[in-house]
């Protein structure tokens, strides 16, 4: 299956200006649906980025490693307290 979008190589997606979609009778799109179409990955886009910030993907190297380390330093304290998981 053909898709109309792309994902450029800085992670931004792009419309496919060769992808047309028609039906068998010949009619296609408003010559306009493809900036509307941009604008709207656009948006969709920007929203994204602003739901993975609040959740943290955006995180450094460094914060990814700090988060690791606590993870793990709380999962030793768990086993030292009940024991290995499973009982």
């Amino acid at each position: 299956m053909n898709q109309p979008f792309a994902i450029n190589d800085d992670g931004s997606v792009s419309i496919l200006g060769s992808q047309m979609i028609a039906s068998g009778v010949g009619i296609a799109l408003p010559d306009d649906w493809e900036q509307k179409q941009q604008e709207k990955a656009d948006l969709l886009e920007r929203r994204l980025q602003r739901i993975e910030s609040a959740l943290g993907f955006d995180a450094t190297d460094a914060q990814h490693k700090a988060i690791a380390d606590e993870v793990k330093k709380r999962a030793e304290a768990d086993f030292a307290l009940f024991g290995p998981p499973g009982r």
